[in-house]
């Protein structure tokens, strides 16, 4: 029996998530036919309306379809399918593609270096930077912060801000006109990501992600429109290039959004 354990996440966008890798690692191919909703039951340990709710996801996502008459498959075109979080950000950059879909769109609120007092703690841990002494200002080093707003079809779905460790890209030829790029509130054409494993000559390896519920902070929480110390879903993720942290990126999304 395949696990779904992420407690703060639904359980059917949890399976449905599960369908959609078997998607793009290839297991799954345009036309193949998908786990029917039994199927899906014993697999996961589910129920009937948990199975259902799976499958009118992928189907919203455009992962599969249903002729009339006929079994659910992969849709002939799978990859054009609404982004759920960092992992599809993560895939579409290593395939080359663009990060925004059609309908999907952002806007950059911030993008400048900032001192890690700052910063939250998860977000310094997983960059692999040391929590500062506020007694101890030396201790503090930058970070480069961009933030933004996400929208799909006009509709705000939640933020993501992408934090880089600073003294890692100063450290590279060519790290002062990097820099200067992520500060200045511009989309980088193939994202953040594939820049930065360019300028350290790694390829992406893998993530690590942590999931669950925290307060909005003040500044955010007015962009979100919502209010200060609203719980949302939060996703930490963080992409590394071999030994290198390529990037953290934090989002806060709302929990009916399907972009986020």
């Amino acid at each position: 029996m395949a696990r779904v354990v992420e407690q703060s996440r639904p359980l059917y966008e949890q399976v449905a998530e599960h369908i959609r890798a078997r998607v793009a690692s290839g297991e799954l191919r345009p036309g193949d036919k998908v786990p029917s909703q039994r199927e899906l039951k014993e697999e996961f340990g589910i129920q009937t309306a948990t199975a259902n709710q799976a499958v009118a996801l992928l189907k919203s996502w455009g992962v599969v379809e249903t002729r009339v008459g006929s079994y659910t498959r992969v849709a002939e075109h799978p990859t054009g399918v609404p982004a759920n979080g960092p992992r599809d950000h993560t895939a579409r950059m290593l395939a080359g593609a663009p990060l925004y879909t059609e309908g999907e769109t952002s806007r950059i609120l911030e993008a400048a270096s900032i001192s890690t007092a700052n910063v939250g703690t998860a977000v310094l841990q997983a960059a692999g930077l040391p929590t500062p002494d506020p007694e101890i200002p030396t201790e503090t080093t930058q970070i480069i912060k961009r933030s933004r707003l996400m929208y799909r079809e006009g509709r705000l779905t939640g933020s993501c801000t992408t934090w880089i460790p600073q003294f890692l890209v100063a450290q590279q030829p060519g790290g002062a006109e990097v820099i200067e790029q992520l500060t200045t509130p511009e989309r980088i054409p193939g994202g953040t990501g594939r820049l930065l494993a360019d300028l350290y000559g790694v390829e992406h390896t893998h993530d690590a992600y942590r999931v669950g519920l925290r307060q909005v902070p003040t500044a955010l929480a007015r962009e979100l429109g919502v209010e200060p110390g609203s719980p949302l879903l939060w996703i930490l993720a963080t992409r590394f290039g071999g030994e290198y942290v390529l990037e953290v990126d934090e989002w806060f999304r709302f929990d009916d959004a399907v972009f986020g």
